[in-house]
């Protein structure tokens, strides 16, 4: 069986460029940026409500998706938390570059990763059925 492809929404603080990159460089994903479909400027919960509506995992700089009460590992489809500075393109790309060489695809969706410049930590989650 072949597994359904991954579907991202980038947040507002995540360059628009990333989702050009990172569509070449994961072709099969599906990757979305707010900006595509209208949430820029919205609320954290609105971004998350949307994600999870359309059953993507996140891929933001925010902190505020960290808070563990409000965005459980398991009951979301996926959360990439980027730690990085600076937070240019040219990092971030060598950041997620270190990501997909280090950890398996399957265990994004569902679960909570976040990225530093010089470590990953991965807590999984099962992803969530659409």
């Amino acid at each position: 069986m072949i597994p359904a492809p991954i579907r991202v929404l980038l947040d507002e603080n995540v360059q628009v460029r990333l989702r050009d990159w990172l569509q070449e460089r994961k072709p099969l994903w599906n990757v979305f940026h707010v900006y595509d479909v209208g949430l820029e400027h919205r609320p954290d919960s609105e971004v998350f409500a949307w994600a999870q509506a359309s059953g993507c995992l996140i891929i933001t700089f925010d902190k505020t998706f960290a808070n563990g009460r409000d965005f459980e590992v398991g009951r979301h489809y996926g959360l990439i938390r980027l730690r990085i500075t600076p937070n240019s393109l040219d990092v971030t790309i060598a950041a997620l570059e270190s990501l997909f060489e280090k950890v398996y695809e399957e265990a994004l969706p569902g679960s909570e990763t976040i990225v530093r410049n010089n470590s990953i930590r991965v807590f999984l989650g099962l992803p969530l059925e659409e």
